[in-house]
């Protein structure tokens, strides 16, 4: 699998972490022809592939909508929102402990929601041009069992730091960034392959992790992982982690050997 692949680069460990759709946690608000079907194609994916590194959020964020005083998702936006990323995170760090218990991380819900702030309509307000008039809720959500963490951005390719105003519109470009966190818990380098979803996950990664490079994971894999491969040879990370929303997971590309390694 891609996990012997990355192995023999010298990556200790290889994941894929599948943001659910956010009609998959809130199938109640979808009309019955649109909710997701039983078994979904998710269920044979996440079946047929226990043994490849899949790390299946949808049972933590579906007990986790159930006990939160606000949405994980955003109402007026397909994506989940800085609460829902808290969960999905915590989840995926309690996986990971159970294979590299040396990590520091506390299992537990190590985070709060401080206050909600509104926020203008998301992209399905954008589709219906109300962007402007649609308003929905962002929570703030602290970590509570660390100290502040610092993280400076830079450009990978020129090296140049890139300002806090401009990282979001940074991370929807096709630039490579590397997020550097001195504080951070773990003296670790990953290389973060990873979509929108992971706009929310970032600072909770770069809590963690002393050094991330993140890419889009469509742009790293384009023909046959040419700028995968170049990523793990020049930067030697630790871990290799993607990030895929659940409606791309089955996209062809993150199956593919890297070019180069397809033994």
């Amino acid at each position: 699998g891609l996990g012997d692949v990355y192995k023999r680069q010298g990556v200790s460990l290889y994941r894929i972490m599948i943001a659910p759709d956010k009609g998959t946690i809130y199938p109640e608000y979808l009309p019955n022809w649109a909710k997701p079907a039983k078994p979904s194609a998710t269920d044979a994916l996440v079946s047929c592939a226990k043994s490849r590194g899949i790390i299946d959020l949808r049972s933590a964020l579906w007990h986790a909508k159930n006990e939160a005083a606000t949405m994980l998702y955003y109402k007026t936006d397909t994506h989940w929102n800085s609460l829902g990323a808290a969960y999905a995170y915590s989840t995926f760090m309690s996986q990971l402990l159970l294979e590299e218990p040396a990590l520091r991380w506390e299992p537990e819900a190590a985070f709060r929601v401080n206050r909600v702030d509104p926020r203008q309509g998301g992209d399905l307000a954008r589709f219906l041009r109300l962007e402007a008039i649609l308003t929905d809720d962002e929570p703030v959500v602290s970590v509570l069992t660390s100290p502040t963490i610092e993280t400076t951005h830079y450009d990978l390719e020129s090296g140049k730091e890139i300002s806090s105003d401009e990282v979001a519109a940074t991370r929807s470009s096709e630039t490579v960034i590397r997020a550097v966190s001195p504080r951070a818990r773990n003296k670790k380098r990953v290389l973060w392959l990873r979509d929108s979803f992971g706009l929310a996950l970032a600072p909770f990664l770069a809590a963690t992790f002393t050094e991330t490079i993140e890419i889009h994971w469509s742009e790293a894999l384009r023909s046959h992982g040419k700028r995968l491969v170049e990523l793990v040879d020049s930067w030697d990370p630790d871990y290799v982690i993607v990030t895929v929303v659940e409606r791309d997971a089955l996209s062809g590309a993150l199956a593919q050997y890297p070019v180069g390694d397809r033994n």
